[in-house]
């Protein structure tokens, strides 16, 4: 969103093909980009593939980018069709197998965010003319240290200004480690019992780990916070955030974290940074 909002309006067109609407789908309508809606399948349909054909030759489209694996297995039927160049943007710290089969057939390029999966990629065989480290950055304008013990997040759930507070930053689902999180939450509790916990993000998995709050008595330590718009202002609310995702390579949530003076730990490593 915030790319499509920065982009010149003169030089730049955005068309965007997502799987479903979603908030997300009405934001990049708001700041400019077309957006049209297709299943998005590792086995797309007849149907995806030619409504993404006809977008981009319709839009004339010059350039095709992909994010995830599925996504990268349309927009390569696609570019080979229309004859456009495809780059697929790889998040996690190694290349998938669809990703890498998909780049061997249809000649697509990859851009990845970390060095290890640069690496990893220069290692099975890909032409380096084809790989592309572009690690994530963080805007710092947007992003800055301001201590707040009494925003809006603690507001909502009655946490105390002194207590400390502990947050997840991401989607709810098993690659994100969750759950993790929250078995890390009941080992603190036993040491640290005034601490309190929140989760923000959404996904599939809320329903279980809130079950699992209650069901080993972090019920009332433990908040769900949901999609939060405003992430500068809950950033400066916590004072540790953890990033217990098992595939994360270059995770925005632990960067903007630091650039806001708290704690980061990344479970299994536990690296700390201010």
């Amino acid at each position: 969103v915030r790319l499509v909002e920065r982009l010149p309006r003169d030089r730049f067109g955005v068309s965007v093909l997502a799987p479903f609407e979603s908030p997300y789908t009405d934001q990049l309508r708001n700041v400019g980009a077309d957006v049209f809606i297709t299943p998005v399948t590792d086995e797309p349909s007849w149907q995806s593939i030619q409504l993404a054909s006809a977008l981009i030759q319709s839009r004339s489209i010059d350039v095709i980018q992909s994010h995830l694996p599925n996504a990268h297995v349309l927009a390569a039927l696609a570019g080979r069709l229309s004859g456009r160049p495809v780059l697929a943007t790889v998040h996690g710290r190694a290349l998938t197998t669809l990703d890498l089969e998909v780049h061997k057939l249809a000649g697509t390029q990859l851009a990845v965010v970390c060095r290890h999966s640069y690496f990893q990629a220069l290692g099975i065989g890909i032409d380096p003319r084809h790989v592309h480290y572009l690690p994530n950055g963080v805007d710092t304008e947007r992003f800055r240290p301001q201590r707040v013990r009494d925003g809006a997040l603690r507001t909502k759930f009655g946490i105390a200004a002194q207590t400390p507070l502990v947050g997840f930053i991401g989607r709810l689902s098993t690659e994100k480690g969750p759950d993790l999180f929250l078995r890390m939450a009941l080992s603190v509790r036993a040491q640290v019992p005034s601490a309190e916990f929140v989760l923000v993000g959404d996904g599939a998995m809320l329903k279980q780990l809130q079950t699992f709050a209650k069901r080993f008595g972090l019920a009332d330590a433990v908040h769900f916070a949901g999609s939060q718009s405003d992430m500068p202002a809950v950033l400066n609310e916590l004072d540790v955030v953890v990033s217990s995702s098992h595939s994360e390579a270059m995770p925005l949530a632990v960067m903007a974290m630091a650039l806001t003076s708290l704690i980061a730990l990344s479970a299994g490593i536990y690296a700390a940074a201010r």
